[in-house]
């Protein structure tokens, strides 16, 4: 697993899946609108990852990597995600037989994960040090995030 820490020891994505994803989209139309129809800029946890999906659904399906590029140039973004080269390596090691559902629930998976360790840090850093909070203020805001997280 290629993966992005946060913090020590803290796995906050898997950028192999996320890239996979990508290329799968571009290999296989059914994919890809799976992809537009399933996922959502927050699924990714890249700038380059966002912006490649962001063109991606500016795209009429089928794409593939020329136009994905060429979309990424259009809004000047092709540089910062390493350009065409990284956008023909989305489809290494893209098996085409798993389902985009299954990619999708582990891009959800990971999203998940980054929102919860965001919000353990927002009560480290923010909540805990508020004068005269109570645990049932934090524990109602804690519950509050965790039900948005639920429903992702």
């Amino acid at each position: 697993m290629t993966g992005r820490r946060n913090s020590p020891g803290l796995e906050l994505a898997d950028l192999n899946e996320e890239a996979v994803a990508l290329g799968a989209a571009i290999l296989n139309p059914e994919q890809g609108r799976e992809l537009l129809d399933g996922a959502c800029e927050a699924d990714f946890s890249t700038s380059r990852h966002k912006a490649i999906f962001r063109a991606m659904a500016a795209l009429p399906l089928p794409f593939d990597y020329a136009q994905v590029g060429a979309e990424l140039r259009r809004r000047g973004e092709l540089d910062s995600v390493g350009g065409y080269e990284v956008i023909a390596a989305l489809g290494n090691g893209v098996l085409l037989h798993r389902r985009m559902q299954s990619r999708l629930q582990a891009l959800r998976e990971w999203r998940k994960l980054r929102a919860l360790a965001q919000l353990a840090e927002e009560i480290a850093s923010k909540h805990l040090l508020e004068p005269g909070i109570s645990s049932a203020k934090l524990l109602e805001i804690v519950e509050g995030r965790l039900a948005e997280v639920r429903m992702w």
